[in-house]
């Protein structure tokens, strides 16, 4: 009895949901060539999904995103002149899809196993990602080394020092030799006292003969 309540369950669900069902298979089939190296394989299984892919769950879709991007980006790295093009150009569109389906989601990293974040961080930079949100590289982060007040070299937005004030008035002329040197800013020095005139009244003192 309770078999057969499982089983009339089971049923009920693969019904219910038979578009989630069939497209998570694929994706799963797909990422299990992927990991084989079997990459055109993989991009098969991957385009069976079709326009089932607004059915998969938030993960699923996320890691679907990934692994198709990536597919097209091993087989643009070994692909004849022809089709890296092609490939390289539906690498770079599912990759930022795949990168915004992690921001949007607040994805856990461990979505993705340690090799594939590799991977996928090693693709975007080769195809101009960098910088965008991903599972290994978290939104903001600042890159490249800074100064001493904390910002990037050349970053406008660093103040720059402060030149020196220009000095004011005229230049100073050269120094008397004649003249003693005064130190600057300290009062000229008083005359010294004049000696006592003497008295009309008072006689010269004589001359001897």
């Amino acid at each position: 009895m309770r078999v057969a309540f499982a089983m009339a369950l089971a049923l009920g669900l693969a019904i219910a949901a038979p578009g989630c069902s069939r497209a998570g298979a694929r994706v799963s089939s797909g990422i299990e060539l992927y990991d084989k190296g079997a990459y055109e394989g993989a991009l098969v299984r991957f385009r069976d999904v079709g326009a089932e892919e607004s059915a998969l769950r938030t993960k699923t879709r996320a890691r679907y995103l990934a692994y198709r991007g990536l597919a097209h980006w091993h087989l643009a790295r070994k692909g004849t002149s022809a089709q890296q093009g092609q490939h390289q150009e539906e690498a770079r569109r599912y990759l930022a899809e795949a990168q915004a389906a992690f921001a949007e989601a607040d994805a856990d990293a461990k979505w993705l196993p340690a090799d594939v974040r590799e991977e996928l961080a090693k693709a975007s930079a080769e195809l101009g990602l960098v910088g965008k949100a991903s599972p290994s590289d978290p939104a903001g982060a600042p890159t490249g080394p800074t100064d001493a007040a904390g910002s990037p070299p050349g970053d406008p937005s660093a103040t720059p020092p402060t030149p020196p004030a220009p000095t004011t008035g005229e230049p100073a002329s050269p120094a008397d030799p004649a003249a003693p040197a005064t130190p600057t800013g300290a009062p000229p020095a008083a005359a010294p006292p004049l000696a006592p005139i003497p008295s009309a009244a008072t006689a010269p003192p004589a001359e001897p003969l």
